[in-house]
């Protein structure tokens, strides 16, 4: 009974990570394209007020993402500790996914101040240094998203808890989220933090997270041997 209710609270964390991705992906592209780091302040002031309302149903999609997600690492943290003998894999796993939720959540509550006063009034110093802090620290997202995946991967690798197929698309997404962190060294072009191509080590993992969580709705996991 409790291995079957382990495997439903699995699956339904399989779905919340479906829907952390959906929302994600609908507060991302829902304003459209924002200024990239090297943008001018009238660019970066005319963002702020001619999206408001957008911005404002952004943070909410976030922030559901955010919820979904901790829910989704939670489920993926039992399915791998079923499969894993010691667990410390999976472990690291959860705390890096944890994280990556906790900081969407604190870019939510830097935007929240860019919305409501410092894109309206502050000077530019202040707005800039608050945009920036938004900007560029996104960079540092890609640290704990490589140690997320990362161990999960391992994890399969070592296991067959998940699918082959998943165990190289997680190798991709770590690969290309460590090299988003050259970011912080390019100050112009789509490659520079907010930059048009900077979507892409997100994207990564979007896919990898969608490929694992139909992984766990669609294939019950299975308790290791005691040894």
């Amino acid at each position: 009974m409790n291995h079957s209710n382990d495997v439903n609270s699995e699956r339904i964390a399989g779905v919340a990570g479906i829907v952390s991705v959906v929302t994600s992906a609908l507060g991302t592209f829902i304003v459209g394209a924002p200024p990239a780091a090297d943008a001018t302040m009238e660019k970066i002031r005319a963002y702020y007020a001619h999206h408001r309302t957008e911005l404002l149903v952004q943070m909410l999609l976030l922030a559901v993402g955010a919820i979904a997600l901790i829910m989704f690492v939670g489920g993926l943290r039992s399915y791998l500790r079923r499969h894993e003998s010691a667990g410390n894999l999976s472990g690291s796993m959860f705390g890096a996914g944890i994280t990556v939720a906790i900081l969407v959540l604190v870019g939510l509550f830097l935007e929240i101040g860019l919305i409501y006063r410092a894109a309206p009034a502050a000077d530019d110093v202040l707005l800039r240094a608050f945009f920036d802090a938004l900007t560029t620290g996104a960079v540092f997202f890609a640290f704990p998203i490589a140690l997320y995946v990362g161990a999960a991967t391992v994890v399969a690798k070592q296991t067959g808890a998940l699918p082959n197929v998943i165990v190289w698309i997680g190798v991709i997404t770590v690969i290309g989220n460590l090299a988003a962190a050259s970011q912080l060294f390019v100050d112009s072009g789509p490659w520079t933090p907010g930059g048009s191509a900077t979507f892409i080590p997100f994207l990564l993992l979007a896919i990898w997270e969608v490929a694992v969580a139909v992984s766990m709705i669609r294939r019950p996991s299975v308790a290791v041997d005691a040894p």
